[in-house]
């Protein structure tokens, strides 16, 4: 388990951040769902409000590794030698998703970290890119919803 004073917060319907967390060298840290099935222990367990969407495009669901996004930020000043930690999402349902952050570096921990998970917004995020994509180089444009 990682080591630092980790504080767990959802910042939007579809964001949550996990703070304070420090990986030692080659260390793992995995972060689960609220509704995971299965052991929790040493997991961070995320804020029962953030939930993956049920995602379907053109008849295909789409997995939850296509429809969570993570970012890590130090929140500790400093040479920070491993900016990147690998991210590793794997899964096929809320129950089963697994987020494994890695400090991959061999000899030194890293700073403080700040995850943040956000899930997709698929349909709203769609319909904004179809909005922008029809009407580039239009000149009499009527929206009706």
């Amino acid at each position: 388990m990682p080591t630092g004073t980790i504080v767990k917060q959802q910042l939007s319907t579809n964001t949550a951040a996990i703070a304070g967390i420090v990986l030692a060298s080659e260390e793992s840290v995995t972060i689960v769902f609220a509704d995971f099935e299965g052991a929790t222990d040493g997991f961070i367990v995320l804020p029962p409000g953030l939930r993956l969407p049920i995602a379907a495009f053109d008849g295909q669901t789409i997995p939850p590794r296509l429809l969570v996004e993570v970012s890590i930020t130090p929140e500790s000043a400093g040479g920070f030698t491993n900016l990147q930690p690998s991210v590793e999402v794997t899964g096929s349902t809320e129950s089963d998703c697994k987020i494994k952050v890695t400090n991959t570096n061999t000899s030194e921990a890293t700073q403080t970290l700040i995850i943040r998970i956000r899930v997709g917004e698929v349909g709203a995020n769609d319909a904004a890119q179809s909005i922008l994509v029809d009407l580039r180089g239009a000149q009499d444009v009527e929206i009706n919803f």
